[in-house]
């Protein structure tokens, strides 16, 4: 979803881009309502499986090397490659912008230790992560991006889903209670969709979460809650969505289905870095303004399989699968 939407925003054309019109898009907002809340949901819930089985420390120094090793790494190059470019200039803000390039595992990073912190000191207190994630919008929008205070609290929910065995009580719904939660939480999701709450005046990949320097406090708030509940509907239904298409057949045992979700899970940061990589090449495509859902399949198809070579190439040493994946 990732990589498609990325299609759609950047490889329709410079004009496309430029003007934002893939916010007239229905489908590109459709999937972006959800996207990352539900790549947060699912590390935190993998995050509790991690705590259980690995001692403190050693959970940190992984998240260091998986995660701070892939962000330096990427961020000097994209950096050094923006200053041979002429479109920056080095300085000390170089620093403060560090990580900015890949954003989502600055949030994964941060998300990690701080249920690290709350795990060891508090066991694993709820009230402290309200406190925290309260402080956090309490910062101005310039020193901390408002996509981490969006994401934390999603980070957050999936590994106390995961600790608090909630799987257990979703699978004691019965098929038609399931689907009626999914009509549900569809039919909601499209009324705030089709009511331009992720427009570009909404979204908060572009105005933020801080409730520094806001007009009204209260309104903030409101538009804030109205983000997670439009997040959270649709990580819902998407769940429930693959659930159901699941039901029917016995997942354990189809090895090949196991396979590639396997291989997707293992490279998921490899598609990720490769995509933000060459994403801006997509604006170079002969596109003027006019899309075609079928030229972003073919783009989405095109940078799967290419990411899937360089993570090859990258793997075959040391050093590179180090740096760039953060892997030993």
């Amino acid at each position: 979803m990732v990589v498609f939407t990325h299609s759609i925003q950047w490889g329709s054309g410079s004009s496309f881009y430029n003007e934002c019109l893939y916010f007239d898009d229905q489908l590109f907002k459709f999937v972006y309502g959800f996207h990352m809340p539900l790549f947060m949901i699912v590390s935190g819930y993998l995050f509790w499986g991690t705590i259980c089985r690995h001692k403190p420390m050693e959970v940190a120094m992984s998240r260091l090397r998986a995660l701070l090793l892939p962000i330096v790494t990427c961020q000097t190059i994209y950096l050094i490659i923006l200053s041979v470019l002429g479109m920056t200039v080095l300085s000390m803000g170089w620093l403060y912008s560090y990580g900015s390039a890949l954003w989502f595992l600055r949030s994964v990073l941060g998300c990690s230790f701080m249920l690290l912190v709350g795990h060891v000191l508090l066991k694993d207190s709820l009230l402290f992560h309200v406190v925290v994630w309260a402080l956090l919008l309490l910062i101005p929008a310039e020193r901390l991006s408002g996509l981490h205070v969006f994401m934390y609290p999603y980070f957050v929910f999936g590994y106390y889903w995961n600790k608090l065995n909630g799987k257990e009580r979703y699978r004691s719904f019965s098929g038609l209670k399931k689907i009626s939660v999914l009509m549900a939480s569809f039919g909601l999701y499209m009324v705030l969709l089709c009511g331009t709450f992720d427009s570009p005046e909404r979204s908060v990949y572009i105005m933020g979460m801080s409730l520094q320097g806001r007009s009204s406090v209260w309104i903030q708030l409101i538009i804030d809650l109205l983000r997670y509940i439009y997040g959270g509907l649709g990580i819902i239904m998407t769940m429930i969505t693959v659930d159901l298409c699941f039901a029917g057949r016995q997942f354990s045992s189809d090895r090949n289905l196991q396979h590639w979700i396997v291989l997707l899970g293992r490279n998921t940061l490899g598609i990720y870095i490769f995509n933000f990589f060459t994403t801006q090449l997509l604006l170079l495509l002969p596109f003027n303004g006019h899309y075609f859902y079928m030229a972003s399949i073919a783009e989405t198809i095109v940078m799967l399989i290419g990411a899937m070579a360089v993570i090859w190439l990258v793997r075959r040493t040391f050093i590179t699968r180090l740096l760039f994946l953060g892997e030993k």
